[in-house]
């Protein structure tokens, strides 16, 4: 069986290809690990505050089927 034949303008190509997507990752990286919002926390969601109002109770409603 033949060997394929590897013309010498190709590998360039290959490398070129794999070196451009390689750069754009670790531009992508750099980015996304240099963010100012990576280091700093949001504050917490303010707590709220209790009713002090009475709770009105009622009566429950009529339970259909059920003895009493």
């Amino acid at each position: 069986m033949p060997s394929p034949v590897v013309d010498g303008n190709h590998s360039l190509v290959n490398i070129l290809s794999i070196a451009l997507t390689h750069a754009l990752m670790l531009i992508a990286a750099w980015r996304l690990l240099f963010r100012d919002d990576l280091t700093a926390d949001p504050p917490p969601p303010p707590d709220e505050p209790e009713d002090e109002s009475p709770v009105e109770e009622s009566d429950p409603a009529p339970q259909f089927g059920a003895y009493r």
